[in-house]
């Protein structure tokens, strides 16, 4: 709710219904914005909504939640029961529908969507995916000082390299991701969340030099890897899990140490020299 619109302050003006239909007409991103422009018909069909509630983003996201029509359809829930879920003025309501989409996209309960840790000088970075007792073992611990989770599965990620803050994150952290697909998202409201429950936010300092790629570059190396048999997602300039795997995979066949699945300008130049027919 607080990434999303500020908690209700800054969940935009623009008519979904002209933008969805505009970006349906152009086909962006295929019939995706076909189907939500009907699921705002629906909606309207229905008498969940007024012609003047379907405000919202520039792609058709709506309310506190920023919900798309479908998931409104699908997820958007009345806390009290006694009429169309609000997500535009009741704060039960929007607290509830996110609840509920969460729930229904598989959220675990009782295990952390991440925890932040410490890699160990001894890692060897050969394998990114193990159960917290394996992490445990081989000398992970939480920037904390708190105890690991007893149970489940996590994933070793590192936004910035093995230079930067690292966690290790579970299928819940997947779980935000379905509500967006951007890591950056997910990392933020893990964080964010954190800070509301008077926990502290990210403890290992951002390494000074860091800086995002430029799009260009990261579909380069998504092609090159795709060209190398290493990837077989789209090639779109998003690095997310399947890009991180590739270049881990490629880090590991080739020797570079640390292989900690992160791309740097000079991984990309070399992938675009190794991969060129």
């Amino acid at each position: 709710m607080g990434v999303e619109s500020n908690y209700g302050s800054s969940a935009g003006d623009t008519d979904i219904l002209r933008a969805l239909a505009t970006l349906a007409f152009r086909q962006h991103r295929g019939d995706l914005f076909l189907d939500e422009f009907i699921a705002a018909l629906v909606m309207l069909e229905k008498g969940y909504v007024t012609r003047a509630h379907l405000v919202g983003s520039w792609a058709g996201a709506m309310g506190q939640p920023q919900f798309m029509p479908s998931s409104y359809l699908n997820h958007a829930v009345s806390y009290e029961g006694s009429g169309p879920a609000d997500i535009w003025a009741s704060n039960i309501d929007v607290l509830a529908s996110i609840a509920n989409f969460m729930q229904r996209s598989g959220w675990i309960s009782n295990l952390p969507w991440g925890v932040e840790i410490i890699i160990p000088e001894s890692f060897n970075f050969a394998s990114l995916r193990n159960s917290f007792a394996n992490w445990q073992t081989q000398g992970f611990h939480a920037a904390s000082g708190k105890p690991l989770p007893n149970a489940g599965n996590a994933t070793l990620f590192m936004p910035a390299g093995a230079k930067g803050p690292a966690w290790l994150i579970t299928d819940n952290f997947r779980v935000i991701m379905r509500y967006n697909t951007s890591e950056a998202y997910a990392l933020s409201v893990g964080v964010l969340a954190q800070q509301i429950a008077g926990e502290s936010g990210i403890r290992t300092p951002w390494p000074e030099d860091f800086k995002p790629l430029p799009i260009p570059d990261i579909e380069a190396a998504q092609q090159a890897l795709t060209n190398l048999g290493l990837y077989q997602g789209n090639v779109d300039g998003r690095i997310g899990p399947a890009t991180r795997d590739a270049v881990h995979a490629y880090q590991i066949k080739v020797g570079i140490k640390p292989a900690d699945s992160f791309l740097t300008p000079d991984l990309v130049q070399r992938l675009r020299s190794e991969a060129t027919p």
